[in-house]
């Protein structure tokens, strides 16, 4: 299996870190978001590169794959062949250009 290694420099208003991540795909980006410890707080979740939080997962698995992973992954429109950079904008590229469940049999 091909593994992508990569050196990340992580800067939090609190911390500064230096981590070796291990991924070899973008399904395995969601290892990096983890519950949060404090449980008083409303953001459920955190990035354990950073410690960046938010309300849900696949916020965070966004931020993941945005700040510290950017251009490691492509994705392919399904009805339009257009590449992507993030699965996110994937989703807002399908939102927003094909809008028309059947738009993409006219364009043949």
């Amino acid at each position: 299996m091909n593994f992508l290694k990569r050196y990340m420099n992580c800067t939090d208003l609190y911390m500064s870190c230096t981590v070796l991540c291990t991924v070899s795909g973008p399904e395995d980006l969601h290892v990096y978001v983890t519950e949060n410890p404090d449980l008083g707080s409303k953001h459920k979740f955190i990035c354990a590169l950073c410690n960046q939080s938010g309300l849900n997962r696949r916020d965070l698995r966004n931020h993941v794959e945005s700040i510290h992973f950017p251009g490691t992954f492509t994705y392919s429109c399904d009805i339009c062949d257009k590449e992507l950079k993030t699965k996110k904008a994937l989703n807002n590229h399908k939102y927003t250009q094909h809008k028309d469940p059947f738009q993409h049999l006219m364009l043949s």
